[in-house]
């Protein structure tokens, strides 16, 4: 996700709202306040000015769409906004809480909805694992349900999704996690 600090009356912040509507309306990009900046990690020395949520990186000025993207480290397929509307699931070996996510996340994974990522891949702003990030946004911990971590990182409840499956998965594995 990508942080957008906008000032009240700045033409250029006007100019990238605009620019940016359709990553604003999908959720890929989040309006706050210019007073806000500094608690999103931004200097707030300038507007409009946005922060990546994924890559740490933050850049100031209005720019052309791709020229932002690419500034804010967001142009390589591995560092894509919405993944192609997958979530990434960044999961530490011998961690125990990343095993039960895996084992409660695995027929989305099967399903190609979530794809897996060494923790050494992770972000440089994440502080714990599991770690997931998805088109509308991040998750750390391990997560109640599958539903709760769709609804929450991913597009929404998942196509073909139904709880008792995975009630049914998890009572065949001996599992049940959050369900």
């Amino acid at each position: 996700m990508i942080i957008f600090a906008f000032m009240n009356g700045c033409g250029f912040c006007d100019k990238a709202k605009k620019h940016l509507a359709n990553e604003i309306d999908q959720g890929k990009v989040k309006v706050v306040e210019a007073s806000e900046a500094k608690k999103h990690g931004m200097n707030g020395n300038g507007f409009p000015q946005f922060k990546s949520t994924i890559t740490n990186k933050t850049s100031i000025g209005f720019k052309d769409k791709d020229k932002l993207m690419k500034d804010l480290g967001h142009s390589d397929d591995s560092k894509s906004v919405d993944n192609n509307g997958k979530v990434k699931f960044y999961h530490m070996k011998g961690c125990g809480f990343c095993s039960r996510a895996m084992d409660m996340l695995k027929p989305l994974i099967d399903q190609g909805h979530i794809e897996v990522l060494s923790h050494d891949k992770v972000p440089a702003n994440v502080r714990g694992f599991p770690h997931f990030e998805g088109p509308k946004g991040e998750h750390s911990g391990l997560p109640k349900s599958p539903e709760e971590l769709m609804n929450k990182v991913g597009n929404g409840p998942v196509e073909n999704f139904q709880t008792i499956q995975y009630r049914e998965y998890f009572m065949h594995t001996g599992n049940t996690p959050g369900i």
